[in-house]
């Protein structure tokens, strides 16, 4: 398949060289067992690769006099948009009859933001790539289409502006080193400070686009670096590189960072390099799955979402179906799709091929911009939707802004700003449960402040755990410092109210890897030391913080271990029934057990009182997800509006005692 519309020969080591880096991706995405650990930087190799072959059609075609901007962008559309259009329209299809609205509305708005390349920066806005919620996407994978197609979209008028002014190849040599350089920084710097938008966004992925611009570029310049690329050892150390990237690395390192420079360099050596006779890349099998690459990276993501809205993720036979069914579909797409729509609008003129294409793609595109906003009737069962919509039942309270509040330490006043009768503080579980106390405080004619930090517990000195990738690790104990400064405008009988998910300290019951730390760092959340270190920071902090003021500190809530309210609704719709979602009060207190000592013992010294949540929401050693024929939560621990009623009357019972 010839780099159209320049006269770029196939090169099979390519080719091969995509099929790695396609199954270094599906494995990374397959549940559990299936795993390739560092199977993510198969992106950054096709990101090598399409900054050398863009720089070869490029340059090439402009050397020869050739070269077209409008026929390149028209050619990388052809490239992208058909596969991308067929898929986009089956899953709105297939949405229709078999996702409720909540899930039918998130779908349009990725296929939106998938239609106008912009992907990348719609992930960004909503959520990480290695987070949970990442299978509920269905096309969170066109996030590197998005960085691709705003790489072709600048990369060529940058090159054709460097020609205009200069054909001195060093110069233009020069500046694409910058630029890889520039953005190579940018990425290691602030991937520590911005872990989310380094990962999604063009500045800080460019220089892996750009690596492959210089494997083109400098045998131009030093043509006797070629003599290398019979060098066995660059060969082996390139797919060492490669091999190491995706075995040994795993999603709790900085990603990109630094280490991105493994896949990243190993792919340009070995597109340098250039052995078109290497069985790593000639067989069959690699150069079958290289011709259909971008399909089965198109077709495999959907096809692992759908294993977790079927909750099938953890049954093997289901795994491997997927799997067949992604190869099966990718094949088909190449085939029926890819291949042929190539061939088709090549042959059009340059004005037709454009009012085709973009004549169907603002067509999708409307429709789905239509879905995102716009509920169907009778659609989907109404007591599924109904269930299904818990998870959007939020805060829906209007709040005043209060007169400090910034992006970074932000903060709301509800209800009588002339009588504020408490001061709420936490992450965001304090978000999620502030309604239930506002409304409380109305009852007795007052308002409530609120000052919140997703993901960081109301602890003192506290930092994040660099794995996290949320931002700058000691930013949650400067909101805390920021909140003690705050505390001063408000009179010393105003009672404070802390609310956090503190099971977060510990990270993950699995891994036992400490979301957070204090002086030290430590491996294992089990670790005495680390247990120490929390229990004495939560003493120290409500101690100091219940010495100027009535101090109330909310015991955790139940975690569900589930996403009950779209999990619910997905069974019911697909199967009809759906399980019982509950935990038992004992697997509550394991959970919970040195959080819940530590706050005894804040009591106990510093006369801090705790309000229990538990004999408002469980009963009989149970504590159900589902209450009144309703889901509580927006997620696994997140209440919603109908589960924070059910916490009224602890709040309002604080109030009394006031």
């Amino acid at each position: 398949m010839q780099h159209l519309p320049s006269k770029v020969p196939f090169r099979e080591d390519i080719n091969g060289l995509r099929a790695w880096a396609v199954i270094a991706v599906v494995f990374y995405h397959l549940p559990f067992t299936y795993q390739l650990p560092g199977g993510f930087a198969g992106v950054d190799i096709f990101f090598v690769i399409s900054g050398f072959l863009m720089t070869s059609i490029i340059l090439g075609g402009n050397k020869n006099g050739q070269f077209s901007l409008g026929k390149f962008y028209m050619s990388r559309v052809r490239r992208i948009l058909p596969a991308l259009l067929f898929l986009v329209s089956v899953l709105l299809l297939l949405g229709w009859f078999f996702l409720t609205t909540p899930d039918y509305q998130k779908l349009s708005e990725e296929v939106a933001a998938a239609l106008a390349f912009i992907s990348n920066i719609h992930y960004w806005d909503h959520s990480g790539y290695f987070d949970s919620s990442a299978f509920e996407k269905w096309l969170l994978h066109t996030w590197t289409l998005g960085i691709e197609a705003q790489f072709y979209f600048l990369y060529p008028l940058f090159l054709l502006a460097i020609r205009a002014f200069t054909t001195s190849a060093k110069v233009l040599w020069f500046l694409v080193l910058l630029g890889f350089l520039s953005s190579l920084l940018l990425n290691i710097v602030v991937v520590h400070l911005y872990p989310i938008p380094t990962f999604f966004l063009l500045p800080s992925r460019g220089w892996e686009l750009l690596a492959g611009g210089l494997v083109y570029l400098t045998p131009e310049i030093w043509p006797d670096i070629q003599r290398y690329r019979d060098k066995k050892l660059l060969f082996y150390l390139a797919w060492a590189l490669i091999l190491a990237s995706v075995i040994i690395l795993d999603e709790h390192v900085l990603w990109p960072g630094y280490w991105a420079l493994l896949p990243v360099s190993g792919a340009a050596l070995l597109i340098f390099i250039n052995n078109q006779q290497s069985m790593m890349t000639k067989n069959v099998v690699f150069q079958w799955l290289g011709d259909r690459s971008y399909s089965l990276y198109l077709w495999h993501w959907p096809a692992i979402v759908l294993l977790y809205f079927l909750s099938l993720e953890t049954n093997a036979a289901a795994v491997w179906l997927a799997l067949l069914a992604s190869v099966v579909l990718a094949h088909c797409s190449y085939q029926f799709i890819e291949a042929p729509t190539r061939k088709i609008f090549s042959g059009l003129s340059l004005k037709r091929e454009v009012v085709v294409i973009f004549s169907i793609t603002v067509m999708l595109s409307a429709v789905a911009i239509y879905l995102t906003s716009h509920q169907i009737k009778g659609r989907i069962d109404d007591r599924i939707e109904t269930i299904a919509f818990q998870s959007e039942n939020k805060n829906r309270f209007q709040c005043e802004k209060l007169p400090s509040f910034n992006e970074e330490m932000p903060g709301c006043l509800y209800g009588d700003k002339e009588n504020i009768g408490a001061i709420v503080i936490g992450d965001s579980h304090s978000t999620a449960q502030v309604t239930a106390i506002a409304e409380a405080a109305q009852r007795h004619g007052m308002g409530v402040a609120h000052y919140y930090h997703d993901s960081c517990p109301t602890l003192a000195g506290v930092k994040l755990a660099k794995w996290l990738q949320i931002y700058p690790n000691d930013k949650c104990a400067d909101f805390v410092t920021w909140v003690k400064s705050e505390l001063n405008a408000y009179p010393a009988e105003i009672p404070m109210i802390v609310i956090n998910r503190f099971s977060f300290i510990f990270g993950s019951t699995k891994e036992k890897k400490p979301a957070v730390y204090f002086d030290t760092y430590y491996q294992n959340s089990d670790d005495p030391l680390f247990i120490n270190e929390v229990s004495n920071a939560f003493v120290e902090t409500y101690c100091e913080f219940a010495a100027d003021r009535p101090l109330f500190v909310m015991k955790p809530t139940p975690e569900q271990r589930h996403n009950v309210a779209k999990e619910a609704s997905r069974e019911l719709l697909f199967y009809g029934e759906m399980r019982n979602y509950a935990i038992s009060l004992d697997a509550y207190h394991d959970k919970n057990n040195i959080v819940l000592r530590a706050l005894d013992s804040a009591s106990e010294q510093c006369n801090v009182a705790l309000l229990d949540p538990i004999p408002y929401l469980c009963d009989n050693g149970v504590c159900p997800g589902i209450i009144q024929g309703l889901p509580i939560v927006t997620d696994e621990d997140h209440f919603n509006e109908h589960g924070n009623k059910l916490l009224l009357p602890m709040f309002n019972k604080m109030f009394e005692t006031q």
